[in-house]
């Protein structure tokens, strides 16, 4: 990983994007997100886009009323290969006034890094752009139907079928950017039932933020060691622990976590919206690093 010479540098494109959604936000509820106009961008730059409606209906309390969200998601065929394999770069609508942090930077470094792709010719995967609709209800729903896998559990969240398809999905990356400047980038790999990725994935992600200058954060903790081998010992212990607490929870830490319930390997990126004294992250960076990591997959 990391042999190819990173080239991304479109980051005024994604700024710019990020305060036109700023401003769409405002018009509309925080379950909806302007899919019209998300649509036409990816569209203007040659992308197949399509929308996926979904329907959550409580198992219990049936008093509650249905959850509908929707999806849009954008395909790059790969212009090498046969659409056979594909890999998935996803991100959560969150407004700026949600509770959890915008991810609106998310989307707009997505859309750049996507016109930035098209331009390229050495692509032997196809790539999936996923914008989903209500957090983690919006990307089980799209895996469902992207799989065509169900089970009677799955009774409560209908959706539509796909429009179209890629090829079978070897690994996603998942963005949760709350920010464009963080003070770090933490990687999120817990999953669903306590289920892990391949580690070699996880390493390439850190790899590559590493020669981008972009410090790596893992449970709270970083990879830098010190001469003090006790300070050292005690960082990887509690690292350890969180880790082991954090599956203990089965719950996923992201939407990467339902990818690995299909044996699909995926990571969370997530940068918090944090002012730092000492470092700052550019979002040229962050691009680079999505980039090499996008890379190393293909």
């Amino acid at each position: 990983p990391g042999l190819a010479n990173r080239e991304f540098v479109a980051v005024n494109q994604a700024e710019r994007l990020v305060l036109q959604l700023a401003n769409l936000s405002t018009e509309f509820p925080e379950k909806y997100f302007p899919v019209n106009f998300l649509r036409k961008q990816f569209e203007d730059i040659g992308l197949e886009v399509y929308e996926h409606k979904f329907r959550f209906k409580y198992p219990f309390g049936y008093d509650k009323p249905a959850v509908e969200g929707v999806n849009l998601y954008a395909i790059f065929r790969a212009p090498r290969a046969a659409s056979t394999e594909s890999i998935v770069i996803s991100a959560p609508y969150r407004s700026p006034s949600n509770p959890n942090g915008s991810t609106l930077p998310s989307i707009a470094l997505m859309y750049s890094l996507a016109k930035f792709f098209k331009t390229k010719n050495y692509w032997a995967k196809d790539i999936i752009y996923l914008i989903s609709g209500n957090e983690l209800l919006g990307i089980q729903a799209w895996l469902q139907s992207y799989q065509g896998l169900k089970n009677r559990f799955d009774q409560y969240l209908e959706s539509d079928v796909l429009l179209a398809k890629a090829g079978a999905i070897q690994a996603a990356l998942n963005l949760e950017l709350q920010s464009f400047s963080p003070p770090y980038v933490q990687v999120k790999l817990e999953g669903l039932n306590g289920q892990l990725p391949n580690l070699d994935l996880f390493n390439v992600a850190v790899e590559l933020c590493n020669r981008e200058a972009v410090p790596v954060v893992f449970h709270g903790e970083s990879f830098y060691m010190t001469e003090n081998e006790w300070e050292n010992w005690k960082r990887k212990a509690r690292t350890i622990v969180s880790m082991m607490a954090t599956q203990a929870t089965m719950l996923p830490t992201g939407a990467h976590g339902l990818f690995q319930k299909y044996a699909i390997s995926a990571i969370t990126l997530e940068a918090p919206d944090r002012r730092a004294k000492y470092v700052m992250v550019n979002g040229l960076q962050l691009g680079r690093s999505i980039e090499g990591i996008v890379r190393s997959l293909n």
